[in-house]
């Protein structure tokens, strides 16, 4: 029932109904997001911050913060490696806080596996700059519409065809070369190349693919 649930909310992610349908069988099945998504849609149904609701919702995220975003993203949570934001007991934010300044910022294998972790499913924002990301793979594509991975250690776009919400991209200073992959993406809106290794024709036929998309190119101000 789990899964037809998501199917549904996949399908429709603003259905409150759904939600709360989905929220009581987390709450039969013991899972804490099901109150906590019971909590927040109170709060939305009340149209601003309610003082019980709220502290109710501080409570579940303190006690519950490895369940609520897997055991390795509670834990990056609690040590400000990670700077997220969520709504309906789902994270819709993820941002990488280690920033260029960490010596280890490119040792990212554990953030994967938060990615992976089924309290991403709804992720609509994620920002991995200045990491050691590779490849594509591992990024949630469902509901994804902001992607920055810019400094990264990216060369191709292959996979960013599945992001078809995808509405903002930033690869610059990455190696990607080819931006063939981009030209299906109809909902890009904002693309960021300022120090891609994408030479003159490439972005021309991508200019010329969608004319409405709006692409930043040249140097990027040091941080």
């Amino acid at each position: 029932m789990e899964r037809a649930l998501l199917a549904e909310l996949d399908r429709d992610p603003t259905d409150a109904h759904t939600w709360a349908v989905y929220a009581d069988l987390l709450v039969e099945n013991g899972d804490p997001r099901g109150e906590l998504i019971a909590v927040e849609l109170a709060m939305e149904a009340a149209g601003a911050s309610v003082d019980e609701l709220e502290e109710r919702r501080h409570q579940l995220l303190t006690k519950h913060a490895r369940a609520l975003f897997g055991e390795t993203g509670g834990r990056a949570v609690k040590s400000g490696m990670l700077d997220i934001s969520h709504q309906r007991g789902f994270v819709r934010r993820l941002r990488y806080a280690g920033g260029p300044q960490l010596r280890h910022r490119r040792q990212i294998g554990w953030l994967l596996e938060v990615l992976a972790a089924p309290p991403c499913h709804f992720l609509e924002s994620l920002d991995l700059a200045w990491t050691d990301l590779a490849s594509l793979d591992p990024v949630p594509t469902g509901h994804l519409r902001s992607l920055d991975v810019h400094h990264t250690l990216l060369g191709s776009l292959k996979g960013v065809e599945a992001m078809v919400k995808l509405e903002s991209l930033d690869i610059g200073d990455t190696g990607v070369r080819d931006l063939q992959p981009l030209h299906g993406l109809t909902a890009l809106r904002a693309l960021d190349l300022r120090g891609t290794r994408a030479d003159a024709a490439e972005v021309r036929r991508l200019r010329e693919a969608r004319p409405g998309l709006q692409i930043t190119e040249g140097r990027r101000d040091r941080w």
